[in-house]
């Protein structure tokens, strides 16, 4: 059985009443996990079942593929335990899936581990191929219930992402990055609709692997300065593991601002859950209580036998000792079952010491490679823009558009326009084109800002002299309107670069502000339109 993915929390009664807190911690979990089965069984299921049978049979999955679910409830000495098996078959692989969920309470503490695992035959020297894992709903079940909190390391875990908006929230930010004992954090910037809602998601599909922090283009800033290089790249994530010394693992625009919200996760999932697998991998309170149990059977079997024996009664004697014999059976099938999976494990070790010294040498390789040095401040470094050079126009562009993950973009028709311009300024327009290209980041970083007048706020801030309207432009359709990716836009603002001037020198720079992508459309580059 291949370990895929665990979890573990505290689990605190929201009715505090400390004598009987962890019992009503264990009772209110207990019918959370009722609850689950209920919505994976055709029948309805009521948690006093636990106490009594063993197995329900649960709806089949696509194709008629069979699913059942199975438990054992252990209660001996101070310890309650109870757990539950869901099994799956894999249509691919004609595997088996398991799902495992361990509920117990010990010395006055509440605790919940999930686990997956799954055993795959395969062809000889094949590799597994990856599961595609996904949070089991009985997390869901717990984090919805309002009578308990979940914790971890008393940090609380309810599937919702933190905002940090303020200096004084990234300043707490930044000192919380430093504890050792936190999750792994993932820091996303979101400034459009795509990226809050795959922050959503990875809040609510990784509970207890990570937990998810947003940031708008302020707060980023701000914890750059403060800890440099933990911040995510423009429009980006950055997970942060709990150990700050460890590589960071960082996505890019393309990974955040996407249709598909839950691509992240999945990113997410398969380079978190192997780890989870070996930090967490073994069910301590189901041993302990399994221990606690046969413990507790074996007292009460000595007492019997050693009764029989003083009162010589023979048949009681062998009677006992019969019972002895069958419970030592099923602790030596108890046994064996750890046995073969400590061998499985075992098993495991060579391959896992070769891919580690397999990735020692890649990781020598890449330390030993050259490492080039870009510029402190790339906004420094730009390409510079040649009278009329259309391939100087093109490489400009792309870099504004890189630089600004894409909330700058121009159309190939600003090309053309620079091309056919031969406008004799090329360092005024390059230098507003830059202005142009921070005030399209500031404006689409997701912050709320107060503008009366945009074109105002615009020239205080960005020194730009922009003009929202003209009649002459609005009043003629072909000048007006500018076809891109399959849209009509309105190419009315545009940016005053010289004025007063004979037409041949009067810059402009049109665009179109697209809201619902969140960007500046640039589609001309050149003088006045007419």
């Amino acid at each position: 059985m291949q370990s895929l993915y665990a979890v573990y929390f505290d689990i605190d009664s929201a009715e505090e009443t400390p004598a009987h807190s962890a019992d009503q911690a264990f009772e209110h979990g207990m019918e959370c996990i009722g609850r689950w089965l209920s919505h994976l069984s055709p029948e309805s299921f009521d948690a006093s079942r636990f106490r009594t049978g063993n197995t329900l049979k649960l709806r089949e999955r696509t194709k008629g593929l069979p699913r059942s679910a199975t438990w054992e409830f252990i209660e001996a000495a101070d310890i309650r335990v109870l757990r539950v098996e869901v099994t799956d078959r894999d249509e691919e692989s004609g595997g088996v899936f398991l799902t495992r969920s361990t509920l117990s309470e010990e010395g006055g503490r509440t605790s919940l581990r999930v686990s997956m695992s799954r055993d795959v035959p395969t062809a000889w020297l094949s590799p597994i191929p990856p599961a595609d894992l996904r949070q089991p709903g009985v997390i869901r079940a717990f984090v919805d219930d309002e009578r308990i909190t979940l914790r971890i390391e008393q940090q609380k875990q309810d599937g919702q992402y933190i905002q940090i908006r303020s200096d004084a929230e990234v300043a707490t930010l930044a000192q919380v990055l430093d504890d050792t004992t936190r999750l792994p954090i993932l820091l996303i910037h979101t400034r459009t609709r795509q990226a809050q809602a795959t922050a959503r998601t990875t809040a609510t599909k990784l509970i207890g692997l990570v937990r998810t922090v947003t940031l708008n283009y302020a707060a980023l800033s701000k914890l750059d300065q403060l800890v440099p290089a933990s911040a995510p790249p423009y429009a980006g994530a950055r997970l942060l593991w709990s150990d700050r010394k460890m590589h960071a693992l960082t996505f890019g625009a393309s990974d955040v601002n996407t249709a598909d919200t839950d691509l992240l996760r999945r990113l997410l999932m398969q380079r978190i859950a192997p780890i989870t697998a070996l930090t967490r991998g073994t069910d301590h309170a189901y041993r302990r209580a399994r221990q606690a149990q046969a413990n507790a059977r074996h007292e009460a079997a000595d007492a019997r036998l050693n009764d029989a024996k003083t009162h010589g009664d023979i048949a009681d004697q062998a009677a006992e000792l019969r019972s002895a014999v069958q419970e030592l059976r099923q602790e030596n099938e108890y046994l064996l079952s750890l046995a073969t999976d400590f061998e499985s494990r075992a098993d495991s070790v060579p391959a896992l010491q070769a891919q580690i010294e397999q990735l020692k040498i890649a990781l020598a390789t890449y330390q030993q490679e050259p490492l080039s040095h870009p510029s402190e401040n790339p906004w420094e470094s730009l390409p510079t823009l040649e009278t009329g050079s259309r391939p100087s126009a093109k490489a400009l562009f792309k870099e504004l558009e890189r630089l600004t993950s894409e909330r700058l973009v121009f159309t190939e028709r600003a090309e053309v326009s620079w091309k056919r311009a031969k406008y004799p300024y090329p360092d005024e327009m390059r230098t507003a084109l830059i202005k142009l290209a921070n005030m399209a980041i500031k404006l689409y970083d997701g912050s709320p800002e107060s503008m009366t007048h945009l074109d105002l706020w615009i020239h205080e801030n960005f020194g730009l002299k922009v003009a929202m309207q003209d009649d002459t432009i609005q009043k003629n359709k072909i000048l007006r309107q500018f076809h891109f990716e399959r849209q009509d836009y309105d190419r009315t603002p545009h940016v005053k670069v010289r004025d007063a001037a004979p037409r041949q020198e009067v810059g402009r720079i049109h665009f179109a502000l697209d809201s619902a992508e969140g960007r500046i459309i640039v589609d001309h580059v050149g003088v006045k339109l007419y």
